[in-house]
C-alpha cells in the first residue's frame, strides 16, 4: 500500500531554529529563486554580526517556499495569533 501524498505542499516552517541549520537551509531555497522569511515576513538576510555573536543563535521562526505561499502562511500564522 503506498502512503505517499499525491500532491506535495511545499512550505517549510520551523520555529526556534539553529543558525547552521537555517542558513543552509535558507541560502538552498534563496538560490532556488525562493524566499525565506520570519512570521513577519522579514527576511533574515543578511544575517547580521550581533545575531551571529550570540552563544547560541537561532531564528525565532523560518518560513520558506514561493513568495505567495510564505506570504499566505504569515497571514495566517498572524491570523490565529491575533484570537
Amino acid at each position: 500500500m503506498d502512503r505517499a501524498p499525491k500532491h506535495q505542499f511545499d512550505l517549510f516552517y520551523r520555529p526556534d531554529q539553529k543558525v547552521w541549520d537555517g542558513a543552509a537551509g535558507i541560502g538552498l531555497v534563496t538560490a532556488m529563486g525562493r524566499t525565506a522569511t520570519d512570521d513577519h515576513g522579514i527576511s533574515p538576510l543578511p544575517l547580521d554580526e550581533q545575531f551571529l555573536n550570540q552563544r547560541e543563535p537561532t531564528f525565532p521562526e523560518t518560513i520558506a517556499s514561493d513568495p505567495d505561499c510564505v506570504q499566505w502562511f504569515v497571514d495566517l500564522l498572524a491570523e490565529s495569533r491575533s484570537g
